[in-house]
């Protein structure tokens, strides 16, 4: 491989369109630097592979296949038409008993819901959810409420999370961390914002109290004690006043009479 193609990933890095999985950066090069694969060949292909797969005992592996050699040979995306051809397998496929719960159907949701970026992505969990996909993977509740908490919704979040709980997801664990780490950037967030809240009232409060200072020494500095008998004073400008008594005594001057 040349120079120019083991480089052809940074120069068309601003039009490759980034995966949850990431990208493997010799298949980006190879894609470049090689010959291009047409559209038209693309869905000849998936055409030719779907069919395959509806006479399989595992259709899943088929169509998975396909979706990530489609990914590696078109980095800058083609959403509208990965978005059709997940339809087509999720209908077909998804809403069989034997796999409700299969982790690669989750993965044919996780990009259905990707490659539709102008959707409620909330409705395609809720969609999922209502049709018994995914129940038992704990993996689709920690994405969801992700979804959830980043729309703001905090308590929608905790409520997904709960609902993995309630039927059984695994692994638990996957939840219980995903919960705690809601809860402690809840709680940070929280902080934040009282934190960005000054108490006007608490202001006066420490005024006051500095007021009651009472200066001591010649440069009248301010003590430890507090003395509460004494209404609040500016304790600079009574150094001001002292320091300037003082100067006008330093400054006068006596004539004296000489007696003869």
């Amino acid at each position: 491989m040349t120079d120019t193609a083991e480089h052809e990933w940074e120069l068309n890095r601003e039009n490759i369109r980034p995966l949850r999985s990431g990208r493997k950066v010799k298949s980006i090069n190879d894609v470049f630097a090689g010959d291009k694969i047409t559209m038209i060949e693309a869905e000849k292909r998936f055409e030719k592979d779907f069919e395959k797969a509806k006479v399989s005992d595992n259709p899943l592996d088929i169509c998975l296949h396909y979706v990530i050699w489609f990914e590696e040979h078109f980095p800058t995306g083609k959403p509208s038409y990965l978005f059709s051809i997940l339809t087509r397998i999720i209908n077909t496929f998804g809403y069989r008993e034997e796999f409700l719960n299969d982790e690669r159907m989750l993965k044919f949701w996780m990009k259905l819901i990707e490659n539709k970026s102008d959707a409620n992505v909330d409705t395609f969990f809720e969609r999922a959810y209502l049709a018994g996909c995914c129940r038992r993977l704990a993996k689709f509740y920690v994405r969801w409420a992700e979804i959830r908490e980043n729309s703001h919704d905090i308590n929608g979040a905790r409520t997904v999370l709960k609902r993995g709980r309630d039927n059984c997801a695994e692994p638990l664990n996957l939840l219980n961390e995903a919960s705690d780490a809601l809860e402690m950037r809840a709680l940070r967030n929280l902080s934040d914002s009282e934190g960005d809240f000054i108490d006007g009232s608490e202001l006066d409060m420490q005024r006051l109290a500095l007021g009651q200072l009472t200066g001591l020494g010649p440069n009248h500095e301010a003590p430890v004690f507090r003395n509460s008998f004494k209404k609040p004073y500016s304790l600079h400008s009574d150094i001001r006043s002292h320091r300037s008594e003082s100067a006008k005594k330093e400054n006068t001057f006596q004539i004296y009479q000489v007696r003869k």
